[in-house]
């Protein structure tokens, strides 16, 4: 039995060898944003942020003094998280990251409609089976079952995954050394400087 199926494994695969589309599984581009902060008011700005994330649909899943990591609708734009952040503090980088899951997507695709197929074909057998044989024959309908449901698993989650924009933000609240530049959460006056700004009512 085990040369019978282990031949039907390499039909069945061969049979799906092919791309699958499948309706309601379009994945996109998955995005990362990363960015530091620095800001004199930590609580201020960070109250800015969460109010900003759920007013976008987002919510956050960590928040400390150091960092915020949170999820925002795709639909945002980088554009938009930058801008804001320069509205809550200095934003001293801003980075993103793009990842194409389409391989990957497309992997798991083939899987579950070869997998698919050779479970129908597997079912087959357990017709004229003996008792031994209906238990092996159980025990790969198990095995199988088990693959499908992790590569759609794993594709919902990419699903999901290229939905969301992740936020992660750093925040830095100290100015090291006496002569190290001062920052507010107005862009115009970081571009001055607090000091340059203040020279401008000495007499």
């Amino acid at each position: 039995m085990n040369k019978k199926m282990s031949f039907l494994t390499v039909v069945i695969l061969l049979l799906g060898a092919r791309p699958l589309t499948l309706s309601g599984n379009e994945v996109g581009v998955i995005v990362e944003v990363g960015a530091e902060l620095r800001t004199l008011t930590l609580e201020r700005s960070q109250k800015e942020l969460l109010d900003y994330i759920e007013k976008s649909g987002g919510w956050f899943v960590q928040l400390n003094r150091y960092y915020l990591t949170a999820y925002l609708p795709a639909k945002v734009t980088t554009e938009e998280i930058a801008a804001t952040l320069r509205e809550c503090g200095y934003l001293i980088s801003f980075n993103t990251s793009h990842e194409n899951p389409a391989e990957r997507v497309n992997d798991l695709q083939l899987i579950i409609e070869s997998k698919s197929r050779h479970l129908n074909e597997v079912r087959k057998l357990l017709q004229g089976a003996n008792l031994r044989a209906t238990l092996d024959i159980e025990m790969e309908l198990a095995n199988i079952s088990r693959d499908i449901e992790n590569a759609k698993g794993e594709l919902a989650f990419l699903r999901q995954r290229s939905s969301l924009k992740k936020l992660t933000v750093r925040f830095t609240s100290e100015v090291s050394g006496e002569d190290g530049p001062s920052y507010s959460g107005f862009s115009w006056l970081n571009e001055i400087g607090i000091p340059g700004f203040l020279e401008r009512f000495e007499e």
